[in-house]
Protein backbone atom coordinates (compact mmCIF):
# COMPACT_ATOMS: atom_id res chain seq x y z
CA UNK A 1 0.00 0.00 0.00
CA UNK A 2 1.43 3.56 -1.07
CA UNK A 3 1.86 5.78 1.32
CA UNK A 4 1.67 9.30 0.98
CA UNK A 5 2.01 12.55 3.48
CA UNK A 6 0.57 15.36 3.05
CA UNK A 7 2.04 18.53 4.33
CA UNK A 8 0.26 22.72 4.54
CA UNK A 9 2.61 25.64 4.26
CA UNK A 10 1.41 28.65 6.53
CA UNK A 11 2.21 28.29 10.14
CA UNK A 12 2.14 24.33 9.82
CA UNK A 13 5.98 24.07 8.13
CA UNK A 14 6.54 27.49 9.18
CA UNK A 15 5.96 30.94 9.00
CA UNK A 16 6.70 32.21 5.69
CA UNK A 17 3.73 35.37 5.34
CA UNK A 18 7.14 38.10 5.60
CA UNK A 19 9.02 36.39 3.79
CA UNK A 20 7.26 35.96 0.66
CA UNK A 21 6.09 39.60 0.87
CA UNK A 22 10.06 40.13 1.11
CA UNK A 23 10.33 37.94 -2.16
CA UNK A 24 7.83 39.83 -4.06
CA UNK A 25 10.58 43.34 -3.05
CA UNK A 26 13.51 41.86 -4.20
CA UNK A 27 11.48 40.77 -7.47
CA UNK A 28 10.23 44.20 -8.13
CA UNK A 29 13.74 45.37 -7.50
CA UNK A 30 15.41 42.93 -9.80
CA UNK A 31 12.98 43.71 -12.37
CA UNK A 32 14.05 40.70 -14.47
CA UNK A 33 11.19 38.57 -15.27
CA UNK A 34 12.65 35.85 -17.07
CA UNK A 35 15.49 34.99 -14.18
CA UNK A 36 14.83 36.33 -11.18
CA UNK A 37 17.10 35.02 -9.06
CA UNK A 38 20.32 32.64 -9.81
CA UNK A 39 21.85 29.93 -7.73
CA UNK A 40 23.68 31.86 -5.91
CA UNK A 41 20.98 34.23 -4.50
CA UNK A 42 18.95 30.93 -3.91
CA UNK A 43 21.42 29.80 -1.71
CA UNK A 44 21.83 33.05 0.50
CA UNK A 45 18.00 33.37 1.03
CA UNK A 46 17.50 29.58 2.14
CA UNK A 47 20.61 29.92 4.38
CA UNK A 48 20.28 33.19 5.40
CA UNK A 49 16.35 33.50 5.78
CA UNK A 50 14.15 30.87 4.75
CA UNK A 51 15.82 28.33 7.26
CA UNK A 52 14.20 30.84 10.15
CA UNK A 53 11.33 30.43 9.08
CA UNK A 54 11.00 26.79 9.47
CA UNK A 55 8.79 25.62 12.51
CA UNK A 56 11.91 24.37 14.63
CA UNK A 57 12.47 20.79 14.47
CA UNK A 58 10.88 20.66 10.86
CA UNK A 59 14.18 20.05 8.71
CA UNK A 60 14.82 16.97 10.99
CA UNK A 61 11.41 15.61 10.18
CA UNK A 62 11.23 16.79 6.25
CA UNK A 63 15.24 14.82 6.38
CA UNK A 64 13.45 11.52 7.49
CA UNK A 65 10.61 11.74 4.86
CA UNK A 66 13.81 12.37 2.42
CA UNK A 67 15.75 9.98 2.92
CA UNK A 68 12.51 7.77 2.65
CA UNK A 69 11.53 8.77 -0.55
CA UNK A 70 11.33 5.44 -2.36
CA UNK A 71 8.76 4.43 -0.24
CA UNK A 72 6.38 7.14 0.03
CA UNK A 73 5.35 10.25 -1.43
CA UNK A 74 5.18 13.84 0.40
CA UNK A 75 3.00 16.28 -0.85
CA UNK A 76 2.76 20.18 -0.06
CA UNK A 77 -1.04 21.72 0.05
CA UNK A 78 -1.45 24.81 0.66
CA UNK A 79 -3.67 27.82 0.61
CA UNK A 80 -0.82 30.45 0.00
CA UNK A 81 -2.08 33.47 -1.79
CA UNK A 82 1.48 34.37 -3.64
CA UNK A 83 1.67 32.04 -6.60
CA UNK A 84 4.70 33.52 -7.90
CA UNK A 85 7.06 32.81 -4.37
CA UNK A 86 5.79 29.10 -3.58
CA UNK A 87 7.93 27.95 -6.98
CA UNK A 88 10.91 29.85 -5.50
CA UNK A 89 10.16 28.39 -1.92
CA UNK A 90 10.24 24.81 -3.26
CA UNK A 91 13.82 25.36 -4.55
CA UNK A 92 14.66 26.56 -0.90
CA UNK A 93 13.23 24.12 0.35
CA UNK A 94 14.80 21.46 -1.67
CA UNK A 95 18.29 22.65 -1.47
CA UNK A 96 18.00 23.02 2.42
CA UNK A 97 17.24 19.47 2.59
CA UNK A 98 18.85 17.39 -0.05
CA UNK A 99 21.78 20.64 -0.78
CA UNK A 100 20.90 20.61 -4.48
CA UNK A 101 19.36 23.73 -6.28
CA UNK A 102 17.23 22.82 -9.23
CA UNK A 103 16.08 25.12 -11.25
CA UNK A 104 15.99 23.82 -14.79
CA UNK A 105 12.33 23.35 -16.62
CA UNK A 106 11.26 20.01 -16.04
CA UNK A 107 13.70 18.67 -13.58
CA UNK A 108 11.50 16.96 -11.13
CA UNK A 109 12.27 18.48 -7.28
CA UNK A 110 13.05 15.66 -5.40
CA UNK A 111 11.77 16.42 -1.64
CA UNK A 112 8.38 16.84 -2.59
CA UNK A 113 6.59 14.59 -5.22
CA UNK A 114 3.77 18.19 -5.18
CA UNK A 115 2.62 20.69 -4.33
CA UNK A 116 -0.84 21.64 -4.90
CA UNK A 117 -1.54 25.08 -4.55
CA UNK A 118 -4.91 27.25 -3.87
CA UNK A 119 -5.13 28.43 -7.41
CA UNK A 120 -4.66 25.18 -9.46
CA UNK A 121 -7.49 24.74 -11.47
CA UNK A 122 -7.01 20.41 -10.45
CA UNK A 123 -8.84 21.74 -7.09
CA UNK A 124 -12.27 21.65 -7.30
CA UNK A 125 -13.40 22.27 -3.45
CA UNK A 126 -10.70 25.39 -3.01
CA UNK A 127 -10.69 26.80 -0.07
CA UNK A 128 -10.78 23.33 1.46
CA UNK A 129 -8.46 20.54 1.00
CA UNK A 130 -9.65 17.60 -0.29
CA UNK A 131 -7.18 14.55 0.39
CA UNK A 132 -9.12 12.51 -2.76
CA UNK A 133 -8.52 15.39 -5.07
CA UNK A 134 -4.78 15.01 -4.36
CA UNK A 135 -4.57 11.68 -4.35
CA UNK A 136 -6.08 11.99 -7.84
CA UNK A 137 -3.19 13.44 -9.05
CA UNK A 138 -0.42 11.04 -8.06
CA UNK A 139 1.36 9.26 -10.93
CA UNK A 140 0.35 5.80 -9.49
CA UNK A 141 -2.97 4.31 -8.71
CA UNK A 142 -4.01 3.07 -4.92
CA UNK A 143 -4.71 1.64 -2.39
CA UNK A 144 -2.94 4.92 -0.26
CA UNK A 145 -2.64 5.33 2.85
CA UNK A 146 -2.70 8.93 3.97
CA UNK A 147 -1.23 11.63 6.70
CA UNK A 148 -1.81 14.82 6.41
CA UNK A 149 -0.53 17.72 9.19
CA UNK A 150 -2.29 20.75 9.21
CA UNK A 151 -3.06 23.74 11.65
CA UNK A 152 -6.33 24.10 10.42
CA UNK A 153 -8.21 21.05 10.12
CA UNK A 154 -11.54 22.22 9.39
CA UNK A 155 -11.03 22.83 6.01
CA UNK A 156 -9.50 19.21 5.13
CA UNK A 157 -12.13 16.37 4.03
CA UNK A 158 -11.05 13.23 4.70
CA UNK A 159 -11.69 9.36 4.56
CA UNK A 160 -11.62 8.32 7.58
CA UNK A 161 -10.73 4.20 7.03
CA UNK A 162 -7.88 5.81 5.04
CA UNK A 163 -6.88 8.69 5.93
CA UNK A 164 -5.44 10.22 9.32
CA UNK A 165 -5.43 13.75 9.95
CA UNK A 166 -2.84 15.49 12.32
CA UNK A 167 -3.84 19.35 13.66
CA UNK A 168 -0.66 20.72 15.07
CA UNK A 169 0.04 23.93 16.82
CA UNK A 170 -0.19 27.27 14.49
CA UNK A 171 3.29 28.29 14.14
CA UNK A 172 3.42 32.29 14.19
CA UNK A 173 6.57 33.55 14.55
CA UNK A 174 8.92 35.30 11.78
CA UNK A 175 12.64 35.75 11.88
CA UNK A 176 14.03 39.24 13.27
CA UNK A 177 14.37 42.16 10.86
CA UNK A 178 18.00 41.56 10.73
CA UNK A 179 17.64 38.27 9.03
CA UNK A 180 15.66 40.57 6.23
CA UNK A 181 18.14 43.23 6.50
CA UNK A 182 21.43 40.62 6.14
CA UNK A 183 19.76 38.99 3.18
CA UNK A 184 19.03 42.02 1.20
CA UNK A 185 22.27 43.91 1.53
CA UNK A 186 24.13 40.42 0.15
CA UNK A 187 21.91 40.78 -3.11
CA UNK A 188 21.71 44.30 -2.93
CA UNK A 189 25.08 45.63 -0.78
CA UNK A 190 24.40 49.23 -2.26
CA UNK A 191 20.59 49.68 -1.82
CA UNK A 192 18.94 50.17 1.38
CA UNK A 193 16.24 47.98 2.78
CA UNK A 194 12.53 49.68 3.65
CA UNK A 195 12.23 49.89 7.79
CA UNK A 196 11.05 47.25 9.68
CA UNK A 197 7.86 49.34 10.35
CA UNK A 198 7.20 49.05 6.94
CA UNK A 199 8.19 45.68 5.89
CA UNK A 200 5.77 44.95 8.20
CA UNK A 201 3.27 46.96 6.75
CA UNK A 202 4.35 44.91 3.39
CA UNK A 203 3.49 41.61 5.32
CA UNK A 204 -0.25 42.66 6.49
CA UNK A 205 -1.16 43.39 2.82
CA UNK A 206 -1.18 39.60 2.09
CA UNK A 207 -3.67 37.09 2.93
CA UNK A 208 -2.07 33.68 4.08
CA UNK A 209 -4.50 30.45 5.12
Amino acid sequence: MKRVVLLDLDECLGSFGAVSAFFQLIVDEKNNPKQPFNIKEIKIISNHLIKHCLRPGIKTFLNLLYRNRDTLDVVLFTNHENPDFLPFLQHCLNYLITGSVRIKRGRRITLFSGWVTRNDPRRKTTPNKNIEEILQLLPHKGPFKTIMFDDTVSKIISDESRDVVVEVPAYDWDPPYECFKETWNLIFPTKHLMSEKDLIKMDEDYEYM
